[in-house]
């Protein structure tokens, strides 16, 4: 969804969703500042982090405000970067295990949660479904931000593509995430996803 800014500490933006969001991504369209991230498994509605970065979870009222989204709403604070007067934004807005989907219309298909990394290959983390899109964040310390999926590979016994979302990269190969058919785990221990004792966030 786009909105303009006003510049309100506390506004309360509707949205579409039909259910509490799971993570929300918004970046400014008129002025130069970062992609912030919002994600239901930080401490608080209040921390934040940056897309377009490898910098660790931060605590700023000023950004998302320290109201977490409904059903209905979610909320910003007066930080220019989510809501400058008259500046225009754009919001990419997931679901978190809302259901809808499937046969009898409760399957989920977008989860987002968070782990500890363990330094040891597998740590599967059970989602209910063999997901076809991820993308990690270590949110303890700096971290960059990895996809892998499918239409890239993601497979279960070999090295796949990854991608930096907070780089201007290309894709690469080595080792990664791998698909189970309740989730995903990691063949690799790097910091990037699986660093034992540093947590992380997934969507």
């Amino acid at each position: 969804m786009t909105y303009t800014g006003n510049g309100t500490s506390g506004r309360a933006i509707p949205h579409s969703l039909g259910s509490t969001p799971g993570c929300i991504i918004v970046k400014c369209t008129t002025n130069t500042y970062d992609w912030m991230v919002y994600h239901r498994s930080l401490p608080s509605s209040s921390y934040f982090l940056k897309l377009n970065t490898t910098a660790a979870q931060a605590n700023v009222s000023s950004i998302w405000s320290t109201t977490a989204p409904t059903a209905t709403d979610f909320y910003v604070g007066s930080d220019g970067s989510t809501n400058g007067s008259g500046e225009t934004y754009i919001a990419y807005i997931f679901a978190h295990d809302a259901g809808g989907f499937g046969l009898t219309g409760t399957d989920n298909v977008i989860s987002c949660g968070s782990y500890t990394g363990t330094s040891a290959q597998g740590n599967e983390q059970n989602i209910g479904y063999e997901p076809q899109w991820v993308m990690v964040k270590r949110v303890s310390s700096d971290g960059n931000w990895v996809i892998q999926d499918v239409m890239r590979g993601m497979p279960v016994s070999s090295d796949s593509e990854q991608l930096y979302a907070n780089t201007s990269g290309a894709t690469f190969t080595g080792d990664g995430i791998y698909p189970t058919a309740t989730g995903f785990g990691f063949r690799a221990i790097s910091s990037s996803m699986n660093a034992s004792g540093s947590t992380y966030i997934y969507i």
